[in-house]
């Protein structure tokens, strides 16, 4: 049967290699892609911002991969991927106030 990695991973099938199955690499993503449609949607047509807490390793691996989704994005959705983020923030909570409001919002 064939599976994706990410479902692999969640299955805890190890088939993926690095980063596709670190817990930080398909949220990142996948949430990148989210807010720009949700965003589009909304008839927004600026570039946004995104800023992700800091994730040291796992963190670091995701954001090596942007690139590839917003070429993927250009390809499939050219007319969204215009308003993709040109680079991801890291944040510290104590020095990121959305961060901190998330923070708060979550717990």
């Amino acid at each position: 049967m064939h599976r994706t990695a990410a479902e692999s991973c969640n299955y805890g099938w190890d088939i993926a290699p690095k980063p596709l199955c670190e817990p930080y690499f398909w949220p990142f993503q996948t949430l990148i892609q989210a807010a720009c449609f949700d965003l589009w949607e909304l008839g927004l047509r600026e570039r946004f911002t995104i800023t992700f807490d800091e994730e040291r390793i796992s963190g670091l691996r995701a954001k090596k991969w942007y690139p590839v989704l917003k070429e993927v994005m250009r390809q499939r959705a050219p007319e969204q991927s215009t308003i993709l983020p040109s680079d991801t923030y890291w944040g510290i909570d104590d020095h990121a106030m959305p961060l901190q409001a998330a923070d708060l919002y979550v717990g």
